[in-house]
């Protein structure tokens, strides 16, 4: 009697514990304002890129709202000027892996934007940016878009890891 009475209460234990479960398989709160104002730096700012590796340029701008008040993602999108961020050239996350409504991008890594924009060695050319937010799903770009004059440094975009030297000496 005694042993039924405990397999009754763990059937009942097992019942009661799956018949509390529902799935849901439906995502919620996912929806978030754009950014509505950039703040830094300021719209046509002009950068003469550095080869030192602290230069760097701060962007920052208006927090976005979530629906549900939770954290955001931001990701800073740079562009050919004339174009609408349909397909940027280049996208990064923000500061604290995107969660920080602010970035901090260094002159190398401008550097290379430039390059992908077309942008010549050593010569002076525009981009766009803006910010996109989300909740990790469905971005939605920002309000404002500013410009940015950028001198782009002399030599590679990107430093190659290996560099090889051919003796002739030994090819005979």
């Amino acid at each position: 009697m005694k042993t039924l009475l405990i397999k009754l209460t763990i059937l009942f234990s097992v019942v009661v514990a799956f018949s509390g479960c529902e799935k849901d398989n439906e995502l919620r709160d996912t929806r978030v304002t754009s950014v509505k104002m950039l703040y830094e730096p300021a719209d046509a700012k002009s950068v003469v890129l550095q080869s030192s590796a602290s230069a760097s340029v701060y962007f920052e701008w208006e927090p976005a709202k979530a629906e549900d008040s939770g954290m955001l993602l931001y990701e800073v999108a740079f562009d050919l000027e004339g174009s609408d961020f349909s397909a940027p050239i280049y996208k990064m996350a923000s500061d604290n892996n995107g969660g920080y409504n602010h970035a901090t991008i260094t002159h190398k890594q401008l550097n290379k934007i430039g390059a992908m924009a077309g942008i010549g060695s050593a010569e002076t050319g525009k981009l766009i940016w803006t910010v996109f937010s989300s909740k990790g799903i469905n971005d939605l770009i920002g309000e404002e878009i500013r410009t940015l004059t950028i001198t782009r440094l002399a030599g590679f975009a990107e430093i190659p890891v290996d560099v090889f030297s051919v003796s002739y000496t030994h090819l005979r």
